[in-house]
């Protein structure tokens, strides 16, 4: 991605950026694309316990999701999709705070806890990955966390 003049929506008009920062090249590390990452999500009905039902008072909808799923849909996204985010800075996270985690909920303590919870599209990419030995592993997430 190259960056250049800035276009301001509400007018369409064109501001000028500064000039040292002008015309750089960045390299975000993503496709900004929706992809599907997995999981499923079904509403059952249930009481407040857990146990199925089929009517009454304290019978309710709940909506189950495994892997990555969550069931919301936000925007063009449905719930088991996401919009890849930029991996540069992603070395810098937990140099900031220390609690960070990774994923959508944070359930990944870990780069490689979140590239092991990938699943759908991504499956044959964690697949890969699982079978790179322990040094190449480490490589990799050697790159990763110097973004």
């Amino acid at each position: 991605i190259t960056l250049g003049g800035l276009v301001m929506p509400e007018s369409g008009e064109t501001v000028e950026a500064i000039a040292v920062l002008s015309n750089q090249t960045i390299y975000p590390y993503t496709d900004l694309l929706l992809h599907d990452m997995g999981g499923s999500c079904a509403v059952t009905r249930e009481t407040s316990a857990g146990l199925s039902c089929s009517s009454g008072a304290e019978c309710m909808y709940v909506q189950r999701c495994d892997g990555l799923a969550d069931g919301v849909i936000q925007g063009d996204a449905s719930g088991t999709e996401w919009k890849t985010p930029a991996l540069w800075g992603v070395g810098l996270v937990q140099t900031v705070n220390k609690d960070s985690t990774f994923l959508h909920d944070g359930r990944a303590r870990t780069i490689e806890e979140a590239v092991l919870w990938h699943d759908g599209e991504a499956k044959a990419s964690k697949e890969i990955f699982m079978n790179y030995s322990k040094a190449e592993r480490e490589q990799l997430l050697t790159f990763i966390e110097s973004l």
